[in-house]
């Protein structure tokens, strides 16, 4: 089981972010991101990934995203992942005001050419 945090502040007027470079209008840009490493055997690990992507005095304009992934090798050449990734931008807001998160899960197939 592994862990880690990590903490970025941009004393500037803007900040890149997942959906590009960001207008910050004065307030002081941040990211805070964890991520947690389980590794249930040699062919199978989890990571858990909580991210933050905001301006300290604003905090209504912020973007929240956790991954889940699951990596699983089926043999040496062969690997799925798969990722559940939940993204709420607190300034996209539907007709009634609603914040509605988006939802993804992205499948990968790797496969390495090697005997």
């Amino acid at each position: 089981l592994y862990t880690s945090v990590v903490i970025i502040f941009a004393f500037n007027d803007s900040y890149i972010s997942d959906k590009g470079v960001t207008k910050s209008r004065g307030y002081i840009p941040f990211t805070v991101a964890t991520k947690l490493e389980y590794e249930l055997n040699d062919d199978t690990s989890f990571d858990f990934l909580f991210k933050i992507n905001g301006n300290i005095g604003l905090m209504e304009q912020s973007l929240y995203e956790l991954l889940s992934l699951v990596d699983y090798k089926f043999n040496k050449n062969n690997t799925i992942m798969a990722v559940l990734r939940i993204t709420v931008d607190t300034t996209y807001k539907n007709a009634d005001g609603i914040i509605i998160p988006e939802v993804s899960i992205p499948i990968t197939w790797k496969f390495k050419l090697e005997n």
